[in-house]
């Protein structure tokens, strides 16, 4: 697979997590409350970070050193929408409102995750 393809890939699956991602925050606001449950929503973000990094692994079939790099476009992708809807159309998540704030540092918090144990991982092959 050329790495154009793989990075089609990565760009389609940071897309399709953000908007996962956005959707959570939008249906499951208390979840997001900067608090108690802030807490266990980043605990449970650790996992999915790691697993989404083994999902564009397995879709890009990419060969060692080029984990991180996909990773990052699919991030970039999904950090790019998150600005641009939240800042103008910040009712996609739970309006302008605590949830909304707390749960965008969520998904940054994950996007953060998903670059590290790329890199991680790319870096112990």
């Amino acid at each position: 697979m050329t790495f154009r393809r793989q990075r089609l890939i990565a760009i389609l699956i940071g897309a399709v997590l953000w908007l996962a991602a956005a959707r959570v925050v939008h249906y499951f606001p208390f979840l997001f409350d900067g608090g108690e449950m802030s807490a266990i929503a980043f605990a449970a973000i650790i996992v999915t970070s790691w697993f989404t990094v083994d999902i564009l692994r397995l879709a890009t079939r990419c060969s060692p050193g080029r984990l991180a790099p996909l990773m990052a476009w699919g991030t970039l992708t999904a950090l790019m929408l998150d600005g641009l809807v939240i800042s103008f159309a910040p009712s996609f998540y739970a309006s302008v409102s605590s949830a909304t704030q707390f749960g965008a540092a969520a998904i940054m918090w994950g996007a953060g995750l998903g670059l590290l144990f790329a890199l991680i991982r790319d870096s112990a092959k």
